[in-house]
Parts: C-alpha cells; structure tokens; sequence
C-alpha cells in the first residue's frame, strides 16, 4: 500500500473529468534547456510552456495544462481566470503559485522517457515510455512543501499500443484511493515526502474498470491542482526499486 511519510488525507473529489488533456505531453520535447526560467500563466496566454527535466532520470520534461491550454502545442482557449506561475528556479523542483476557480482545471505534468535512463542527458536521443518492469522500477516519491492548501490529486497514465510513441494512444485515470473510503481519490493537503507503489494507482470510479496501469509502458505522472489558491513546490520527484530506494543507472 502507499505511505504518506509526513501526513496525508483523503478527499472526495468531482468525478468530474478533468483528464482532457489527450496524449499531448507525449509530444518530442523543445523546452526551455535550464533551471531558472519562470512563466506567469495565462498572462498572454501561452501554450508552449515547459521546462526540461531530463536532469531527473527517466523523466524528460515538465509542463502545465489547464482549462486556456489543454494541449501543450494548442492555440490558447477564452475565456479563462485560472491564474498561475510556475516556476523552475533549481535543479529537480518546480514551483505552481496561482488561484484555480471552480470553472477551471489545471495540472502539472511529468512527462516519463524511457531513453533517459540515469538522468543529466544533455539532448534525447529519442523520446520513449518508460519500461519500468525492465528497470526494476515499482514505485514514485517526492515532496511537496509547504502544504498545498488546495489539495493535489496525483494520476499516473500508461501509453497503448507499440512503436507509435510520442503519438500513443493515452491511458490515464488511475490514482491512488483512499484507505479508508473505497472509490474516493486519496487527495493530498499536507507538506510532505510521499512513496506510491505502481499497484496503488487504481481506475477511477469513471474509468474503465477493466484496465489496469500497464508499468511497462509509462507515459507520465498529473499532478492535478484543486479548486482554490495554491503554493508550494514540487522537488525529489524519483522512480523507486522494489526495496523503496531511488534508482539512477549509470549511463543513459
């Protein structure tokens, strides 16, 4: 089962879907090659916004959508008053400050690829899903501070299909469920260093109750922001062997 390691708490949440994102960030990343970079969002609305991670192993960049943008590569969509910055100041985190309406949507996307493999890759090679079965790979960390206040919901997606990607067909709707109230999302509002297995993401009750998450073929992780301000920071995001320990291969 999942561990929160500095609290956690379970929130039901609109089944609303806001998942409509399509396979978007799967698209070949051109983001901006350095920490430091900041970008207030939607003032002049920008969908191309996006950061390179590919000093995270097997994570290659990381960007925002939300109810202006719901394609990263997408002319801007009005009206909208979701307002927020994000901002990618040092090495591994990245920082959402903004208010979400409850008209709107907005999540921060980690986009996997299965080429960079040990991290600090200077130019992709090629951009793939992650294998994570062939890694070792079973579970994902990292911290959020301070507590964000609004809540955040974390989904995983796995592509479908071989030899198609970036341009995959996606498989989201898997999250993390509440221990105490089966169906109902495990929403985080506490700061903290969180630890999920791969086995803790389960369909969502609007999901295909059929399907499970294939980790062979992971594509990303949401961080879905909810109604209401938010600030904090996302950083030591890590994919995790079977004993719980960060894995960083050398060579990619």
């Amino acid at each position: 089962m999942f561990a929160a390691l500095a609290g956690n708490s379970a929130c039901g949440v609109d089944t609303t879907d806001i998942a409509r994102r399509g396979s978007e960030f799967l698209e070949p990343a051109q983001p901006d090659p350095s920490p430091g970079a900041s970008s207030a969002l939607p003032s002049g609305p920008r969908c191309d916004v996006a950061f390179a991670a590919r000093d995270i192993p097997f994570v290659n960049i990381i960007f925002p959508v939300w109810d202006a943008c719901p394609s990263r590569n997408g002319a801007p969509q009005e009206p909208s008053s979701t307002v927020f910055d994000v901002t990618r100041d040092e090495l591994g985190q990245v920082c959402l400050r903004g208010e979400l309406p409850s008209s709107g949507w907005a999540s921060l996307i980690v986009g996997f690829d299965g080429s960079n493999v040990g991290g600090n890759t200077p130019t992709p090679a090629q951009v793939e899903p992650l294998d994570a079965t062939a890694f070792g790979l079973t579970g994902v960390a990292f911290t959020l501070e301070p507590a964000p206040v609004s809540g955040v919901l974390v989904q995983m997606a796995s592509t479908v299909g071989e030899g198609c990607f970036p341009r995959c067909e996606l498989r989201d709707g898997y999250y993390p469920m509440s221990e105490d109230a089966p169906g109902v999302l495990h929403g985080i509002t506490e700061a903290g260093t969180y630890r999920f297995q791969f086995e803790d993401f389960k369909a969502a009750p609007w999901a295909d109750p059929t399907v499970t998450l294939d980790p062979s073929h992971l594509a990303g992780v949401f961080f879905e922001l909810q109604v209401g301000p938010f600030d904090f920071c996302l950083r030591d995001f890590q994919l995790l062997d079977a004993g719980g320990q960060p894995v960083t291969p050398t060579g990619s």
